[in-house]
């Protein structure tokens, strides 16, 4: 079928293109005509993220190219993830199907960029997988090659295991390489996790503030190859800009602006760093076009009209000035050349344009013939710019002629491409004759020479509609190199190839271009080594930057740059490694710019040395050249001597009273040739003015960076803690209080001063206390009260007066309990507060005699004068709690029937001494005196609670069961039925009261009775075990069938049936689910082959 449309379509288009022949002499030549055909090839594709997890999304970016000579109709690509690069379809069952996108209809020599979002299934296992696109999936399209169509891309597939944090380390920009249009920007990327990254894109964003947002201009963005985990990279960037005022600005980086990778912080990315614009840039114009309003038919004498664009692309402004037109005969600007006209142009701020247009008159002597058109801004050079060479725009026109002329330029000037690859032929074809053009096709050819013959291999065609006089076409469209051999070739680009234009010159209309086709080939050397330190220091660590420059064909891998410190400057086994520098890719001809942090080993010796930079150290890129990757420059190696003093220790005051604090000024200076790294400087009261462990130490503080020959001054607040003795102390400060840093001179890192500590003059005690009442029950309150005072002259701070029961007077020793605390606010001098507060006792306090026991500032916050006078008690005698509960009366029918609703009422006592929380009133029917479990539970009545040594009435109801058999019982009331409260007395809680009850329907085998009449079969045994019985009823019957099934019902005490079913009877045993089943007492009938049995059964 597709073969036959394929001949459908040559056959339409031989009709269309030679014309003037029957249908039957063009369908027989249809299987000789070269008909073109499609070639679909994916040239890239990128999935984001690259590391992803079973049931998310991952979006896949391609780029499809039609490199045939036909067009492509529309197509479907399916997508594959598998985990051998092997596989091919149509073996289905070893990749995951993930799905589909569809491409539209692809013109011959052209691209389509397809987006699509895919899933990834969730019942995938976790592990490395590939992504395989197969193009054109369905056959759809006739190609010149099926085998070009499947794409291959690893991706990692994991259960969110990935542990991977992208940040930006450092950002600086060089104030002094801000040049008018472009800055370079240094930029230290980091991968904090542990799993390599993935390739991503860093963006660099211009702001008026620290924050990125959707205002921000993006400036540049470039590929990162990735961080491996726990890594680092540096690099240098080349950033253009935009047109700025003068002012202040932020550049942000940004890194995986795309957020293509996965992190486990995406809130990290962004750094910004201010600079300064000046705003003294030089103007630049340009022209973007020219033209003649009315082209057609131009002759001597004519009345024309000239317009043209102009912009200024500078950073300065441009005064005002003229454009002029010329003719002539050459694409220059010289003496020969006519002036047509001139425009003035008051001037042009930067980034600024402007459209003019003038009225000319083609000379009426000048001859006919083929010209330039040039139009050049600021023809008299009344504008300083920073480039006065891109100010002409050349239009080639016709003057006085009668015929059309094709002409071809192209603008290149040589082009270099690697073997297998597409370059661009960029240019565009003229009509410079004075009538217009029909459609034509230009034709691109790959020659030895420059010269256009047979031997020539035809590479591309472009085709061109209808030209006006003097009117152009531009174009830009890719050139393969399949099957050609390294070397130097032309490009040759000739108009109307296929003669379908009649021309007035058919001389003029080829033009070409060298093409140098060259192996893949790859050259790293390092072009800068640079550090700004020339004597290093021993032990420390110190920045290195560098480039490294790719001078092959094609891509650099990633590979290392390791850092040597030699005595010569070869490198060998004797020297000190002193960093390391990982290398993304570097592009064909490009420079990478890093910063690398690097360390001297302490045991380096003073002395000079080579600092040996050596590219792809680990030979992880194969070269064109491995004897250039070296380069070195000379520095100094210093061991650092450090020495940090202390001095000019000056105090806010010379007596500090505890509690409060005091301010110390004081300078620490280094006198070392090295930084001094962070420290700590300690503070201690001493009785001497030695710095040991048995001083009181008063903290220590953080001590900043200290470079050679610096100072930084302190001012710190210290403070004296209350528990100091008043007395006379130096205070001692030393600097390096830890002794991290080994220096020269150890004896002058201490500087003191002497102090005098006091002791407010406070006193607090506790007066006239009380305790109320002094006989208390435990698990009660009692109340104490009196007087919290102040003998000393000065006020006090905020205190707490603590409270706490002991065996002992004035103890509060391990034995003693705390009770509670009051908070009181400054006590004034000589001056007194009241205090009232409520304390529990515990219950588990056993009977005794006790003491309260009040203690004067039982924190210890407030220094005084004497504290030896905070502690009075006062004795309480504890009596054990008691709780005795029994049923005092109780009223009732002394004859009852069955079904009939009996009320009853009731006094319950509690004789004990504390208070009885919630419980229940249980009653029960009995044939004596004493709770058994053979009683039949009739129901509870709750009681919310009792005082002690107090009765309360109660008044309740129950309904007779109405299978109760008539006769006499006993109706016992039973106080706390659940045991919930725990009493001196658990003998003494029912009570009971005489019943007769009266059945009129008899026994309960009665057939009203839920029993039903017995049949002369013999009866089945029942048994349920355990009973009472819990989350199920487990019965045993005795039969004698090994399974059958067993219908049941469950009564409650008035006969109500509520549950019921069949269960399965498997050897003589089923369960019934009992947890939906309230607290109580029920019959169970289970009826077998039409025997019937019932059993009474009690729910705990």
């Amino acid at each position: 079928m597709k073969k036959n449309k394929i001949l459908i379509l040559k056959f339409l288009l031989l009709v269309l293109f030679q014309g003037g022949n029957s249908l039957q002499s063009e369908a027989q030549a249809v299987d000789t005509i070269d008909f073109p055909q499609a070639d679909l090839t994916r040239v890239s594709q990128q999935v984001y993220p690259e590391n992803t997890n079973p049931g998310s999304y991952i979006t896949v970016f391609s780029k499809v190219y039609n490199a045939g000579f036909g067009i492509a109709p529309s197509n479907r690509t399916d997508y594959y993830l598998t985990a051998d690069t092997s596989w091919t379809l149509p073996d289905k069952a070893k990749a995951y199907f993930v799905g589909s996108s569809y491409l539209s209809p692809l013109p011959s020599q052209t691209s389509i960029l397809d987006s699509t979002g895919l899933y990834i299934p969730k019942d995938i296992t976790a592990g490395a997988y590939f992504l395989v696109s197969y193009t054109d999936a369905g056959n759809e399209v006739y190609e010149t090659n099926e085998f070009n169509n499947k794409y291959i891309f690893p991706i990692n597939i994991g259960t969110s295991g990935f542990s991977i944090d992208l940040y930006p380390t450092f950002l600086s920009v060089d104030d002094s390489l801000i040049v008018s249009n472009q800055v370079i920007a240094s930029l230290g990327e980091s991968n904090l996790g542990i799993d390599f990254s993935g390739s991503y894109e860093v963006g660099f964003y211009l702001s008026k503030d620290s924050t990125l947002d959707n205002f921000d201009p993006l400036l540049l963005s470039k590929k990162s190859d990735g961080l491996a985990g726990n890594t680092s990279s540096y690099s240098d960037v080349k950033i253009a800009l935009p047109p700025l005022s003068k002012g202040w600005y932020y550049l942000i980086a940004a890194l995986d602006v795309y957020n293509s990778v996965s992190e486990t912080q995406e809130y990290n990315n962004t750094i910004a760093r201010r600079f300064y614009i000046s705003g003294n840039g030089f103007a630049d114009l340009i022209l973007d076009s020219a033209r003649i309003e009315n082209p057609n038919r131009l002759n001597p004498g004519d009345s024309i009209t000239l317009s043209f664009i102009e912009r200024n692309i500078g950073t300065g402004s441009a005064g005002e000035h003229y454009t002029n037109f010329y003719l002539s005969t050459s694409t220059y600007i010289d003496s020969s050349a006519i002036a047509l006209s001139k425009a003035y142009v008051a001037g042009l701020n930067p980034q600024d344009g402007i459209y003019k247009s003038e009225y000319a008159v083609i000379p009426a002597d000048l001859a006919s013939g083929f010209y330039y058109l040039i139009a050049q801004a600021d023809s008299y050079n009344s504008v300083s710019e920073s480039n006065e060479h891109n100010n002409t725009f050349t239009l080639p026109i016709t003057i006085g002629t009668t015929d059309a002329d094709l002409t071809t330029v192209l603008f290149d000037s040589t082009i270099t491409v690697l073997r297998g690859d597409y370059f661009y032929a960029n240019g565009y074809l003229s009509n410079i004759g004075s009538v217009f053009t029909s459609s034509s096709y230009m034709g691109f050819y790959l020659s030895k020479d420059s010269h256009l013959d047979s031997s020539d291999i035809f590479v591309q065609s472009k085709y061109f509609d209808y030209l006006y006089p003097n009117d152009l076409r531009y174009f830009y469209l890719s050139i393969p190199t399949y099957n050609f051999e390294p070397g130097t070739y032309y490009l040759i680009a000739k108009a109307d190839y296929l003669n379908y234009v009649a021309e007035s010159n058919e001389d003029n209309n080829i033009a070409s271009v060298p093409v140098n086709i060259v192996l893949p080939s790859v050259d790293l050397s390092i072009t800068s080594l640079f550090t700004k330190d020339t004597i290093l220091s021993a032990g420390n660590s110190f920045y290195v930057s560098y480039s490294i420059n790719n001078t092959g064909t094609y891509y650099a891998s990633s590979s290392y740059t390791n850092f040597y410190l030699s005595k010569d400057s070869i490198v060998d086994e004797y020297d000190y490694l002193v960093g390391q520098s990982y290398v993304s890719y570097v592009s064909p001809g490009s420079i990478n710019y890093y910063s690398v942090n690097s360390y001297i080993p302490s045991t380096v010796a003073d002395g000079d040395y080579f600092l040996i930079a050596k590219a792809d150290d680990y030979k992880n890129v194969s070269e064109s050249n491995e004897f250039n990757n070296d380069a070195f420059i000379k520095v100094k190696v210093k061991v650092p001597s450090y020495d940090i003093a202390i001095s000019n220790l000056t105090k806010s005051s010379e007596m500090v009273t505890v509690g409060s604090g005091i301010y110390l000024s004081y300078k620490e200076s280094n006198l070392g040739d090295i930084t001094f790294p962070y420290h700590y400087t300690g503070f201690v009261l001493s009785t001497d003015t030695i710095y040991n462990d048995s001083d009181i130490n008063l903290g220590t503080y953080y001590g900043y960076d200290l470079y050679p020959g610096n100072v930084n001054y302190y001012n710190q607040y210290i403070y004296i803690p209350t528990t100091v003795p008043a007395g006379n102390y130096y205070l001692i400060v030393k600097t390096d209080s830890n002794n991290n840093t080994k220096e020269t001179d150890e004896n002058n890192n201490i500087a003191y001063t002497r102090i005098r500590i006091i002791t407010p003059n406070v006193d607090l005690s506790v007066n006239t206390q009380r305790v109320n009442p002094s006989k208390a029950v435990a698990g009660n309150t009692v109340n104490v009260s009196g007087y919290l005072y102040n003998h000393g002259t000065e006020d006090s701070y905020s205190t707490n007066l603590d409270f706490y029961i002991s065996k002992y007077e004035n103890n509060i020793t391990d034995s003693a309990l705390y009770l509670g605390s009051y908070y009181s606010s400054s006590v004034y001098s000589e001056a007194s507060v009241p205090f009232n507060q409520s304390l529990y006792l515990p219950e588990y306090l056993a009977a005794g005699d006790y003491y309260i026991v009040f203690v004067a500032d039982g924190g210890k916050n407030q220094p005084e004068m004497n504290e030896n006078n905070n502690i009075v008690s006062k004795k309480i005698s504890i009596e054990a709690a008691t709780r005795d509960l029994f049923v005092k009366s109780a009223s009732v029918s002394s004859k009852v029937t069955v079904e009939q609703t009996v009320y009853f009422k009731a006094t319950i006592s509690n004789s004990g001494n504390s208070d009885v929380s919630y419980f229940n009133l249980g009653y029960y029917l009995s044939s004596d005196e004493a709770l058994s479990p053979d009683d039949i539970f009739i129901g509870t009545l709750g009681v919310p609670g009792m005082l002690s040594k107090s009765s309360v009435p109660v008044s309740g109801e129950f309904r007779v069961p109405y299978y109760i058999n008539q006769g006499s019982y006993k109706l016992l009331f039973v106080a706390d039925h659940y045991k919930q409260i725990i009493e001196t007395n658990e003998t003494n809680n029912s009570l009971a009261k005489a019943l007769q009850v009266i059945n009129p329907y008899g026994d309960q085998n009665n057939e009203d009775t839920i029993s039903e009449p017995v049949s002369s079969a013999p009866a089945i045994a029942i048994s349920v075990v355990p009973n009472p019985v819990g989350d199920f009823i487990n019965v045993t019957v005795q039969t004698t069938e090994a399974s059958t099934i067993a219908t049941f019902e469950l009564y409650d005490n008035f006969g109500n049936k509520f549950k019921g079913g069949n269960q399965k009877i498997t050897n003589g045993k089923f369960s019934i689910p009992a947890s939906d089943i309230k607290t109580g007492v029920y019959l169970l009938k289970v009826v077998y082959e039409s025997k019937v049995e019932t059993i009474r059964i009690i729910k705990e």
